[in-house]
């Protein structure tokens, strides 16, 4: 039939496109190869990823402008809302509007960037017969590595919320543990891995011979993993020191002041025996600024890692590949009621 409409076709009239589109449905079959599905979603994936991030951020803009009373309606002395610290503390309460999105847009992004399997598919990020040996007991090839771990950080993270240190009980160690763990999975994970890729501290001969990757992709990726290292340490700097400036020898001012459970709060005509912990007061002056920046540090490092995601969909050279423009093969002849040979060909 192919050959057919190409024989009808006027060669000074018909649209050049489709000449080639009945040229390459006349000669070739094929079953749609996972290694073009991968692009779409490598990219789909990073950018539900970074809209999770975004809308997250800007509702926590909007509560830290507008809700600057505490939880009998007086207002902070501060004067501010409160800014949380890190994006996980932002989005701890799953019941809250940053929540749901963040946890929405983070699942769709974690589920599309494993789906799309791009370690093992995109020739500009599989390193082919490369490993690693896990705990010096577990060998790994890196595409496996890269495929799994930086994925199942982000679950971790996702699935596994924090709680507030000053709202944390007892038994929240664990939550925060298995939290804190697949934040580390999630970044240096990608970090490693990536990182490897690009021959970042440690390559090889294996690697450079399965690796295709022109020289502009080469500085774009490794200025992405710069900021990413920069930012990601600089949070974990800034952490230790909210931490030291928490303690009793820090003069550092001034600091969210908690009531816990058992108190009396008292304000406004009212007293108030405390079930739970509640915030007070919120932070402001140095210490907030501190808080603001630890924030921003890790939204930058994150959203570097998603930048890292789209920058290898748009140098990989597989999406660009055509390959609607084939004919599926036949599985089954309905007339003759047989099937035909269901064997792959791409």
């Amino acid at each position: 039939m192919a050959d057919q409409q190409m024989m009808m076709m006027d060669p000074a009239t018909a649209d050049p496109r489709m000449i080639e589109i009945q040229r390459l449905k006349s000669h070739a079959h094929m079953d749609v190869s996972h290694r073009f599905r991968s692009p779409t979603l490598l990219a789909i994936g990073s950018i539900c990823g970074i809209l999770g991030f975004f809308l997250a951020f800007l509702i926590g803009l909007y509560d830290f402008y507008m809700h600057k009373t505490n939880f009998i309606g007086q207002p902070f002395a501060s004067g501010h809302g409160y800014w949380p610290p890190t994006v996980s503390e932002m989005v701890s309460d799953w019941n809250s509007p940053q929540g749901r999105i963040f946890f929405g847009f983070c699942l769709i992004a974690a589920i599309l960037l494993f789906q799309s399997w791009y370690p093992y598919e995109l020739r500009n990020a599989y390193t082919g017969a490369e490993s690693l040996n896990l705990c010096f007991i577990w060998p790994m090839y890196w595409i496996t590595f890269r495929q799994i771990i930086p994925v199942v950080g982000l679950l971790m993270l996702i699935c596994v919320s924090t709680v507030p240190s000053e709202k944390a009980q007892d038994d929240d160690s664990a939550s925060v543990i298995v939290h804190l763990i697949g934040a580390g999975l999630m970044f240096v994970g990608y970090m490693v891995a990536e990182m490897k890729c690009l021959g970042m501290g440690f390559s090889s001969e294996i690697e450079s011979y399965y690796l295709d990757m022109e020289d502009t992709e080469y500085c774009v990726r490794k200025a992405l993993m710069i900021i990413v290292l920069f930012f990601y340490v600089a949070f974990c700097v800034l952490q230790c020191v909210l931490v030291w400036a928490q303690s009793a020898s820090s003069d550092v001012c001034c600091r969210d002041v908690y009531m816990h459970a058992g108190e009396v709060f008292t304000g406004e005509g009212k007293t108030v025996s405390l079930q739970h912990a509640q915030l007070i007061d919120t932070a402001s002056g140095a210490y907030l600024i501190l808080k603001v920046f630890s924030y921003c540090t890790e939204v930058i490092a994150g959203l570097a890692i998603l930048a890292s995601h789209l920058s290898l969909w748009y140098f990989c050279e597989e999406r660009h590949v055509h390959f609607a423009a084939r004919s599926l093969k036949q599985v089954y002849n309905e007339e003759a009621g047989i099937e035909e040979d269901s064997g792959s060909s791409d």
